[in-house]
């Protein structure tokens, strides 16, 4: 009977431990964005994030099914050409990215999200939002992975002469880490807004000066030594 109490009591001590331990548990997986996880394979990606199909004609534009010489192609669209897609990246051999145009995070509208992979594994996941949504992304990432630990800081200035910060927030987790950076337009007198409803005075599209990477350090391509200059 003792010994039946006994492990009785070791298992609500552990449960309870678990409980107030969740987010010590849960940094021992890998970081993730929008469920797609770092290390994940290529191959996993496309069957995880598969919506259905896009068809594009000989030019590479979007076309509709149906239409004569239209190419057929499931979702998400990978690559190894950057040029085919609307991104500001450099890809080199053995490396492929998937473009997710305009997903929502943390109640925030972001632009291109660019999932890179080396190799057939997710290494790094990079986008860009507004800078008003970095206190909601930045919650969002604490409430999963915990305390934020590291904090960096970059100083602004306006051409009135007034001076701020922007923040930077960085957790770290074995070869993994996570930086999501404000950016300056959240200064004093920054307008953080492209375009905006003339009549309502809403902001329809921000400017897209705040970031989010999620990186594997041991899943990084080599990086490429400068030529030395020859003289």
């Amino acid at each position: 009977m003792r010994m039946r109490l006994f492990v009785l009591a070791a298992g609500l001590i552990f449960s309870a431990y678990l409980c107030d331990n969740g987010k010590l548990f849960a940094q021992d997986a890998a970081y993730a964005f929008k469920g797609n996880s770092l290390g994940m394979t290529l191959d996993e990606f496309k069957k995880q994030n598969f919506s259905g199909y896009v068809y594009y004609d000989k030019k590479g534009n979007l076309t509709k099914a149906g239409k004569k010489n239209a190419i057929q192609a499931a979702t998400p669209v990978c690559t190894d050409d950057a040029t085919q897609v609307d991104m500001r990246v450099n890809l080199g051999p053995d490396e492929v990215v998937c473009p997710e145009d305009n997903p929502q995070f943390a109640g925030q509208l972001f632009a291109q999200v660019r999932y890179r992979f080396y190799k057939g594994h997710l290494f790094q996941i990079e986008s860009q939002f507004g800078s008003s949504g970095y206190s909601h992304v930045k919650e969002a990432f604490i409430a999963k992975y915990g305390p934020v630990t590291e904090t960096g800081y970059k100083d602004y200035q306006n051409g009135f002469g007034a001076h701020w910060q922007g923040e930077t927030s960085i957790w770290r987790h074995g070869t993994q880490m996570i930086a999501v950076t404000e950016g300056p337009d959240n200064g004093p007198g920054q307008d953080g807004c492209d375009f905006q409803n003339t009549e309502t005075g809403k902001c329809l599209v921000p400017k897209l000066d705040a970031s989010a990477i999620l990186r594997d350090n041991s899943l990084m391509p080599p990086t490429t030594p400068s030529a030395k200059p020859d003289f």
